[in-house]
């Protein structure tokens, strides 16, 4: 399985919260969006979807163009969200399939469709963790 570092092609950066919580408050490079988007086998445009940007405004952006907070915490939760479901579903291409599939258990949503809100992405947490435990319903 893919590590954060990995995922973003990021290799300082770390897989605890207070390390996560530390890099968003110094904030990603928009470099970073670009490896999620490719490891996700998502287009750019997919992703500016999911993140509260634009994707004009992230085609403006250079490679090292250094993100907000906030749009820095939610490339970080989007890696962690990726990176759990490969864990859980132990193969990233099951992840890839199942964030993009209709779950019942999320009200018949595509779960990707949810990581555009902290809200969200909770709910799709939550629901990996029904998944790791054999809960379904």
């Amino acid at each position: 399985m893919s590590s954060l570092a990995q995922v973003l092609e990021m290799p300082d950066i770390g897989e605890t919260l207070p390390e996560m919580i530390a890099a968003a408050r110094k904030g990603v490079p928009m470099r970073a969006i670009g490896a999620l988007a490719e490891f996700m086998s998502l287009s750019l445009q997919e992703v500016a979807e999911i993140l509260p940007v634009s994707y004009r405004t992230l085609k403006r952006y250079t490679p090292n163009h250094i993100l907000t907070k906030d749009l820095s915490a939610h490339v970080l939760e989007l890696g962690r969200v990726f990176i759990r479901a490969s864990e859980v579903l132990q193969d990233e291409n099951k992840a890839r399939l199942w964030l993009t599939r209709p779950c019942q258990a999320l009200g018949g949503v595509e779960p990707i469709s949810m990581l555009d809100t902290p809200l969200g992405i909770e709910a799709v947490l939550d629901e990996l963790v029904r998944i790791e435990h054999g809960v379904y319903y």
